[in-house]
């Protein structure tokens, strides 16, 4: 009966520690979520990536070294040899992780903490605090995992960082096969660093328009127009070449393009062309609109409207709003926008023209 209770207890333990864990994750999240309700910023969201699977990690290898400990206790024959060795061993590893994982949860959140009122002054530094995270979380959890391997296996670690510190042979191959791997976190580090691009800018990359939606050591995530997401390594994003829409003067110009006939009264046309611009609310003040003659085409006169926009996105859509009212406003003042006109000559051979008469009658 006795031996039924410490089973039946064995296996709660790990039950409770899952159920412990999951609570812990669901609270953190939730309130990590109504700080982001008060930000602007992305930044919680990796400090939810950097809490979620740490802490459930955790626990279950407490509740498991817990585990191990209670049946070496209550049955000592139950367990092989070595896993009764090393039960402390596991528990003082697991311990390690724990402990690691609260350090690099506890400087995470002091980061965040830190960086909420400066990235709202000034969103361009969001990019480094995500960098700055990044680098102290992998950091405390390299330390804590080589820590927890040398407890678990203290002759056998020593031996292989022996061998891996003496055979350079084997850097060599490492670096050649992980070469793209190493070359992505170079140049993500590199693209955080010096910034040509930021979380949340516009950029157009391989004539595709999207917004910066994170910078990871390996890789960028573009979100674009039509809302997919687009994964690209960081080394791909360091040799293109990029347009930034958004660094330095966000400020994009509206242009529209509108030909007019010969016959039309060009005077009237730039007024109403300018007229439009100045109408529309997306338009900035700080810039007169600006119409021009670009050029005499075959079927009319090339005008050209320049005017500003805030962004890049406003001038898309005030553009398209201005070559709707324009066209209505020319076909209310009668101008005329042309389009090709094309005149076909036939031409017939009078005696092929003859047969043809003759044999229709004949049909």
């Amino acid at each position: 009966m006795n031996e039924t209770i410490d089973l039946i207890v064995s296996v709660t333990i790990p039950v409770l520690g899952l159920t412990f864990a999951s609570l812990v994750v669901y609270f953190t999240l939730k309130r990590v979520r109504k700080l982001a309700e008060k930000t602007r910023t992305r930044l919680d969201d990796f400090l939810v990536m950097a809490l979620r699977f740490p802490l459930l990690f955790v626990v279950l290898a407490l509740s498991f070294s817990i585990v191990l400990k209670y049946w070496q206790a209550r049955f000592p024959t139950l367990l092989p040899d070595i896993v009764s060795l090393n039960v402390d061993s596991i528990l003082a590893a697991a311990s390690v992780l724990f402990v690691g994982s609260i350090f690099s949860i506890s400087i995470n959140w002091l980061i965040f903490k830190l960086s909420v009122g400066a990235v709202e002054r000034d969103p361009d530094k969001e990019t480094s605090f995500r960098l700055l995270q990044r680098v102290v979380t992998y950091s405390i959890y390299a330390v804590s995992i080589v820590a927890a391997v040398s407890i678990l296996f203290p002759v056998t670690f020593g031996a292989v960082v022996s061998v891996i510190v003496g055979a350079g042979f084997l850097a060599i191959v490492v670096g050649l096969a992980a070469q793209k791997v190493i070359g992505n976190w170079l140049a993500g580090i590199m693209i955080q660093t010096t910034r040509p691009y930021r979380i949340g800018d516009a950029v157009l990359f391989r004539n595709e328009y999207g917004v910066v939606e994170d910078i990871t050591l390996r890789h960028t995530v573009l979100r674009t127009w039509d809302n997919k997401r687009v994964i690209i390594p960081n080394s791909v994003m360091d040799e293109e070449p990029i347009v930034n829409y958004t660094i330095g003067d966000p400020r994009m110009l509206v242009i529209v393009t509108v030909s007019i006939s010969y016959e039309s009264d060009l005077e009237r046309a730039k007024s109403i062309m300018a007229k439009a611009a100045k109408d529309n609310p997306n338009v900035l003040k700080d810039m007169a609109p600006v119409v021009q003659l670009l050029e005499f085409q075959d079927s009319g006169m090339l005008l050209r409207l320049l005017a500003m926009a805030k962004d890049q996105p406003t001038a898309f859509s005030t553009a398209c709003e201005l070559r709707e009212t324009i066209k209505k406003a020319f076909d209310a003042a009668g101008i005329e926008i042309p389009y090709p006109h094309r005149t076909i000559v036939e031409k017939r051979a009078s005696t092929g023209g003859r047969d043809l008469q003759q044999g229709g009658s004949q049909g």
